[in-house]
């Protein structure tokens, strides 16, 4: 029962050990990302993403019409 036990908290110290260093590693790296690219660079994306997605939309939405209306006009003719 002791071996077993043993193996236990080791596994769990292991587990404890991999999980801090991970965590520790992308905090890191969320620094170096900030640093780098600037503390809002995330959210300026973020928005001109929206954005893009928002004109898409629009776009498609206005191809469609178009396409619609030119079947439309064709049946009509």
């Amino acid at each position: 029962m002791s071996a077993l036990y043993n193996k236990g908290i080791e596994s769990f110290w292991l587990y404890l050990i991999l999980f801090t260093n991970s965590l520790l590693s992308s905090l890191y790296l969320q620094d170096r990302f900030a640093e780098i690219f600037g503390m809002d660079a995330a959210a300026e994306s973020r928005k001109s993403q929206e954005t893009f997605k928002k004109w898409l939309l629009a776009g498609m939405t206005l191809v469609t019409g178009v396409v619609v209306g030119s079947l439309f006009a064709q049946k009509r003719l």
